[in-house]
């Protein structure tokens, strides 16, 4: 959770170093050119830092900013939900609950859906290093292991312990 500015440095740096694989696209200073999903992810960080921060006229700025991107993109995605180093290449049609959890280095893809169980409460649990494909739901309270890759068009509802 980023709380102090320290904290949203941390976040932002690796974010970038997940978006750049050696190429220069998130330190484009100009607000015109850059990549598209890492400026959504740059926004989602300044969001959760000034959410829980406390500083209720910028965070409201920045979610009034953030909503808007979100719902131009299709996208719902609470806030304090990932983990650093967060990568989406295509951040369109992505919607997770707010009772998931979801460790760094996150690769994420368009069309996902991470749910939960409407009979079962709690949201999913998602471990460190984990691509998620696309077009895939989670559904349900599940664990997902540490350096897993959930292929594209998959539904999973039970525990993945081991990759």
């Amino acid at each position: 959770m980023i709380k102090t500015k320290q904290d949203l440095n941390y976040y932002l740096e690796q974010d970038a170093k997940a978006f750049t694989f050696g190429t220069n696209i998130p330190k484009t200073k100009t607000p015109l050119f850059g990549h598209l999903a890492y400026k959504y992810v740059k926004l989602l960080r300044y969001t959760e830092y000034h959410h829980n921060a406390g500083h209720k006229f910028r965070y409201l700025l920045y979610k009034t900013r953030f909503y808007y991107k979100s719902y131009k993109y299709g996208n719902f995605m609470p806030l304090n939900v990932f983990g650093p180093g967060l990568f989406m290449p295509h951040p369109f049609n992505i919607c997770i609950t707010g009772a998931t959890k979801i460790g760094r280095n996150c690769h994420i893809h368009q069309n996902v859906t991470i749910g939960r169980n409407y009979r079962i409460q709690g949201g999913a649990t998602i471990g460190e290093n984990v691509f998620i494909g696309a077009n895939l739901c989670i559904i349900g309270p599940v664990n997902i292991a540490n350096d897993v890759a959930l292929g594209a068009g998959s539904v999973i509802v039970k525990d993945i312990s081991e990759p």
